[in-house]
């Protein structure tokens, strides 16, 4: 697949949410498999395709070898980090500051799920609503009443990755296609002049007259070939949503 580098999202001259505030949510809270295991669970159960039908997720820890983990890094894009480093705020152990390192990976799969569906360009899709938003109102799924907490659980996810970069894969079951987007959550930065919010996302940059440029996902075949070669293993055309912890510090 042809793809893209990551988008560096600059800073808005009004302010607003920096790529460090969607990690520092939980930051008291303490992290650990207890902590995901928690999030991801309610947020799975909530989008249940029937509340008679047990939901079924898959935890699976990685550590690919070196000459493995060397075409990962490249799939990944890291190295599109490499020049900005010292701004992104991340500790010494990241594996970020490694080239051709990814450090452990955590894959997360639920089944028996509806999948992040809808139209991925729409500012409340479900995607969109996991991946990019944090303290808005409403779930993934709309279920106003359920108990995760939507908008605050990605923190679970990026507070166990040292990197703190998290790639978001699903096959919706209402007849859309595939999704795949990679996000980062780092701290505001310069670069060449330039504010940064310390956000960036490894997908499609949609330029929009006007506004500020939209971030969109890899859809489709486009999908469904990465997540292949980033070591996504879903049951066959199963629906459901997966996420992908890299550099994780979970121990399993």
């Amino acid at each position: 697949m042809d793809r893209t580098n990551w988008i560096h999202q600059l800073r808005d001259p009004n302010g607003g949410a920096t790529g460090e505030t969607y990690g520092n949510i939980f930051n008291s809270g303490g992290q650990g498999f207890s902590h995901i295991a928690r999030e991801v669970t309610q947020n799975s159960v909530d989008a249940a395709i029937d509340d008679n039908v047990p939901v079924r997720l898959d935890f699976r820890f990685r550590n690919p070898g070196e000459g493995e983990m060397r075409s990962l890094r490249e799939a990944m894009g890291l190295e599109d980090f490499r020049d900005r480093l010292d701004g992104l705020g991340l500790p010494p152990t990241a594996a970020l500051n490694t080239p051709l390192h990814t450090g452990p990976l955590l894959y997360i799969d639920d089944y028996n799920t509806t999948g992040l569906g809808g139209d991925p360009t729409e500012i409340d899709a479900p995607l969109r609503k996991m991946a990019m938003d944090v303290g808005a109102s409403g779930k993934v799924d709309g279920k106003s009443q359920s108990g995760g907490s939507y908008g605050y659980g990605k923190a679970a996810f990026i507070g166990s990755s040292t990197s703190q970069i998290i790639f978001y894969f699903s096959r919706p079951r209402d007849g859309n296609p595939s999704l795949l987007m990679g996000c980062a959550y780092h701290k505001a930065h310069h670069r060449g002049g330039r504010h940064y919010s310390g956000r960036a996302f490894l997908g499609r940059e949609i330029p929009i007259e006007g506004s500020s440029p939209r971030y969109d996902p890899f859809t489709g075949e486009e999908a469904e070939d990465l997540a292949a070669i980033l070591g996504f293993e879903r049951d066959t055309y199963e629906a459901g949503t997966s996420i992908l912890v890299i550099d994780t510090n979970v121990d399993p």
